[in-house]
C-alpha cells in the first residue's frame, strides 16, 4: 500500500531557476584565479619578495635546527619496578 505524505510536510515547490554554474563552481574559479594573480605578481616580483620574506624564513629554520639540537632523548625505560612480569623467553 502507497501512503501519501500529507502536504503540509512536503517541501515547497520552487520554481527552479537556470542555472549554468552553480555558486560552488564561481567560487572555485574566483579562488582559483586570485592564487593565480597572487603567484603571478610574485613572480614578476621576485627580487622584493625574496628580501623581504628571505630574512623572516632563514630566522625560522635557524630556530628549528637550534631547537632541534637542544632536544634531549627520554631515558630507557626499565622494567624493574612497574610491575611487568618477564616473559618466559626472556627478552624484557
Amino acid at each position: 500500500m502507497y501512503l501519501r505524505t500529507p502536504k503540509r510536510y512536503q517541501p515547497k515547490r520552487r520554481r527552479r531557476h537556470l542555472n549554468l554554474i552553480s555558486r560552488r563552481t564561481i567560487t572555485l574559479l574566483l579562488v582559483i584565479g586570485v592564487l593565480a594573480a597572487l603567484g603571478w605578481f610574485v613572480w614578476m616580483n621576485q627580487d622584493v619578495v625574496r628580501r623581504d620574506i628571505a630574512p623572516a624564513i632563514a630566522d625560522r629554520i635557524e630556530g628549528g635546527i637550534s631547537s632541534a639540537k637542544t632536544k634531549v632523548a627520554p631515558p630507557p625505560h626499565s622494567h624493574r619496578h612497574t610491575g611487568c612480569r618477564r616473559s618466559a623467553g626472556g627478552l624484557y
